[in-house]
């Protein structure tokens, strides 16, 4: 048996830069001088050339899917913000939030009607007083 020696070849990778510079120099000189000084094959060319032009232009749907998501990306940004805003507790002091608050820039001691002598039977007289006026036990019957 014969044994055939199959030699393999090597494909060529180009650079970017280079592919970049081939396709100038084949638009000002033409394809086929271009391709001939730089001992490549003129349909290499061509193709780098259809690759570079399809990359190269965007559709309408893509232009229209790209703003729409930098719209969406916008609004997220805006909403996790309000959320983040939402979400802290705005507590200015540490009591619990269902106790009443009164004003405190009249800090006067509460007194117990015990600790006012004049205080004492206040209840009584109150209520002595409301059942003797007549406009009060009308008002209280309506």
């Amino acid at each position: 048996m014969k044994s055939k020696q199959v030699e393999k070849q090597v494909r060529k990778r180009y650079s970017a830069e280079f592919k970049k510079q081939a396709l100038m120099r084949a638009e000002r000189d033409g394809a086929a001088v271009a391709a001939k000084d730089l001992g490549l094959s003129p349909n290499q060319l061509y193709t780098w050339r259809i690759k570079e032009r399809a990359l190269g232009q965007v559709s309408e749907e893509q232009r229209l899917a790209q703003s729409e998501n930098s719209r969406l990306k916008r609004e997220l940004a805006r909403l996790e913000e309000e959320n983040a805003f939402l979400k802290k507790r705005r507590r200015t002091s540490r009591r619990p939030r269902n106790e009443v608050r009164h004003d405190q820039s009249s800090r006067r001691e509460v007194f117990h009607a015990a600790d006012v002598p004049s205080a004492v039977g206040v209840e009584q007289r109150l209520l002595r007083l409301a059942s003797s006026n007549p406009r009060a036990a009308s008002h209280s019957a309506s």
